[in-house]
């Protein structure tokens, strides 16, 4: 009898012991699985943006040069002087008369759908459309191939925008050989890419 009772005695230890590994082998793998349903949502959603933001518009060249032409542009010169000047010149000035300096951007709407284009984020300074020839500081133009500035902010489906920006006062003056920082809102993300001042490709 006595050994009956040793007997049923393990097994109830035994059966205890056993609950709680079974609890926390459960627990256990409620984790493990949250935590690849959110590895996976969270993989979805990033690669789905990406998608969606290079499906939209692409940077396909730039022209942030100091001198003349900037853009092939017979009127547009910034002033040789090894940097493209912002904060410590005047918006409302031509560059030759100590005014702020200009950047081509060629954006091409890689969508079947004409976008508009209404800021474009320079080194964290919005920068409006303007529709002028040329822009004034703080704002930026898309030039058609006559030099002359487009009616409206929307690049056709398919088409490569020659985007005429016109630096802010509102951010610092930049060194040539310097990364510039370029940023374009859409409605449903942010196009963002890195040009260098001095450059054209």
């Amino acid at each position: 009898m006595l050994a009956a009772s040793n007997y049923i005695c393990r097994m109830r230890g035994r059966s205890g012991v056993s609950e709680i590994i079974s609890t926390l082998m459960m627990v256990s793998l409620t984790v493990v699985g949250s935590l690849l349903l959110y590895s996976y949502i969270h993989g979805y959603v990033h690669v789905e943006h990406l998608r969606i933001r290079h499906e939209s518009i692409t940077l396909t060249g730039y022209d942030s040069r100091d001198g003349g032409r900037v853009g092939g542009m017979l009127s547009i010169d910034n002033r040789t002087d090894g940097m493209l000047c912002a904060a410590s010149c005047n918006p409302h000035r031509s560059p030759s008369s100590n005014g702020t300096e200009f950047i081509v951007l060629y954006i091409k709407n890689t969508s079947n759908n004409g976008i508009s284009i209404g800021g474009i984020i320079i080194n964290k300074a919005m920068h409006t459309w303007s529709g002028s020839m040329p822009p004034d500081g703080g704002t930026f133009s898309i030039v058609t191939g006559e030099d002359t500035a487009q009616a409206t902010n929307e690049i056709p489906p398919l088409t490569t925008a020659r985007i005429l920006v016109k630096l802010s006062d509102r951010i610092e003056d930049i060194p040539l050989g310097s990364t510039i920082e370029v940023s374009i809102p859409l409605a449903e993300s942010v196009y963002r890419d890195r040009i260098v001042a001095g450059d054209v490709r």
